[in-house]
């Protein structure tokens, strides 16, 4: 089988009535002992639904899929891309959101998301309810401690959504922006940053990130303007700022900023 096709097809397994799923030849999947209360979710390389099946054993001939076995009435999980990136980052097409579809801001390192609505109220965004401290005493990732990069329990995408999903470094947010066509556009309505793959393959492929703006002592600023979405990365030279991935109309790129401030926080996952 081609190694580069063979990674294209994902299984995962989870519950206590679990089917199982084994790869036979390249698209050729035999899943078995799938129950009333389990299920199998085929999905294309985009995340879209192609078949849902909830009992019974099948062996079928499937091209370019990721499969999903888990419980019955388990929904998807978190849709990605695959933008073909040299490092085989995947990419969450969507920001994360509260319950009800709202945009949540984050400082850096906190793995509690506020709303627009919650600025100012529940969150001001300002050094004076910062979880690690202020610019001149930060309690932790500082100086001397030498944490250079977000430890787990810290990582918003992985207390969000779980084991697998991370926030990407900075290396992988260079990658993005060296691998894609940077667009300013409107997708259904909302003003953002389009990034479409150059790689071979995948020019039909593409990332968009909404202009929510930032948030700062108690305020939301630049909703359809700008946007901005945190790194996991701190910067080593100045520890009161992490890097960032920032976007406007006609430009993007990768700086750094203060860490009590609230960005978007866009998860990515390893291809593997």
């Amino acid at each position: 089988m081609d190694e580069n096709r063979q990674k294209l097809v994902h299984l995962h397994t989870s519950g206590t009535n679990e089917p199982t799923a084994q790869m036979l030849n390249f698209g050729e999947i035999a899943v078995q002992h799938a129950t009333e209360e389990s299920c199998l979710y085929i999905k294309d390389n985009d995340g879209n639904l192609i078949k849902f099946i909830p009992s019974g054993t099948i062996q079928t001939m499937i091209d370019h899929v990721s499969i999903d076995c888990g419980f019955y009435g388990l929904a998807p999980e978190h849709e990605y891309v695959d933008l073909g990136l040299p490092s085989g980052t995947l990419w969450a097409t969507e920001n994360i959101k509260d319950a009800n579809g709202n945009e949540l801001y984050f400082a850096w390192g906190e793995t509690q998301g506020y709303t627009a609505e919650q600025v100012g109220t529940d969150k001001n965004f300002s050094w004076e309810d910062y979880e690690f401290g202020t610019d001149t005493a930060l309690t932790k990732y500082n100086e001397t401690d030498g944490l250079t990069v977000l430890e787990p329990e810290d990582d918003a995408a992985t207390a969000n959504w779980g084991d697998g999903w991370r926030m990407p470094t900075k290396e992988e947010f260079e990658e993005l922006t060296a691998n894609t066509e940077y667009e300013w556009t409107e997708i259904d309505g909302v003003q953002g940053g389009k990034f479409t793959s150059t790689v071979s393959g995948y020019t039909d492929k593409f990332l968009f990130f909404p202009a929510v703006g930032d948030a700062g002592d108690g305020r939301v600023d630049g909703v359809g303007d700008y946007g901005s979405c945190w790194s996991v990365s701190l910067n080593d030279e100045s520890v009161s700022d992490a890097w960032r991935l920032g976007f406007t109309d006609g430009v993007c790129g990768v700086d750094d900023n203060s860490r009590c401030y609230g960005y978007s926080v866009r998860p990515v996952r390893s291809n593997s």
